[in-house]
């Protein structure tokens, strides 16, 4: 992602040392993040200018990365975007809330930068190619930018999950692009028990995100990716229940509750 979308833009790379799938919106704060310029044979080569992009690793979580690169390396001139990903792996529906790719790009968001994450579906088999995958990034990029600069809203940062369908090869790239609202998966698979002879402490892996429902609601990010279309879907932190899509109202719509009768509570109940 970086070396191509380094052809064109100015690009500062600022990872995490190691996976962080499943880390969402977790920030460290118990313990020094420590972050360090990339070693030479770490670093990536511009496929413009053919010098190295400047790069950090950090001992954190991708939102560790946004937030110590905002605040540190770019606390006197705010980047333009922040952009998280490319995810081994689709971030779609329920996923967003344990993705920390989108916990890295919400964080940008909450910083008041535009900011988009970026995942890609890969099979059982683990096939992908991150390189094409870029490619197609970049050209949705260029339109998101164009259109963010014609519109005259720049002062109001923006937050897109965006799931790019699995392809075998360049003859079936996804060529269709559709702006989605996130969908719902069947229930999440049960955790998978380890062998013990201790029955007193149990030990579990988690299991796997659940199946794409029986049916699939057009307008979803599930339903687009199921018809090997490139879904965006435009997000935000507000987690509290306004209005619902079909327009019915919510039975906490007219909840009430009188809290003043604590006051006479017995002072024994604590």
């Amino acid at each position: 992602m970086a070396i191509e979308l380094s052809a064109d833009y100015d690009v500062t790379i600022v990872a995490p040392v190691s996976n962080c799938s499943g880390f969402s919106n977790a920030i460290t704060i118990h313990k020094p993040v420590n972050i360090c310029r990339l070693e030479k044979n770490e670093e990536l080569t511009s496929a413009s200018s053919g010098k190295s992009i400047l790069g950090f690793k950090l001992n954190g979580t991708p939102v560790d990365c946004a937030y110590i690169g905002l605040n540190t390396l770019f606390s006197d001139f705010p980047p333009d975007f922040v952009i998280s990903g490319i995810n081994e792996g689709e971030n779609l529906a329920e996923d967003t809330l344990y993705s920390g790719t989108v916990g890295g790009a919400m964080e940008g968001f909450l910083s008041g930068i535009p900011s988009i994450a970026v995942s890609q579906q890969v099979t059982k088999k683990n096939h992908h190619n991150f390189s094409y995958s870029a490619i197609i990034f970049k050209k949705i990029f260029k339109k998101i930018i164009d259109d963010y600069q014609v519109s005259g809203a720049k002062s109001n940062p923006f937050l897109l999950n965006i799931n790019i369908p699995y392809f075998f090869s360049k003859i079936d790239l996804p060529n269709e692009v559709e702006f989605t609202h996130l969908g719902r998966r069947k229930r999440s698979k049960p955790p998978q028990r380890l062998g013990s002879t201790d029955e007193t402490c149990k030990s579990y892996l988690i299991g796997p995100h659940g199946d794409f429902p029986d049916f699939l609601e057009p307008g979803t990010d599930l339903f687009v990716i199921k018809e090997k279309k490139i879904s965006i879907t435009e997000m935000t932190v507000d987690l509290s229940l306004r209005t619902k899509v079909n327009n019915d109202t919510s039975f906490f719509e007219n909840f009430s509750l009188d809290l003043t009768d604590l006051i006479s509570l017995d002072e024994s109940s604590d």
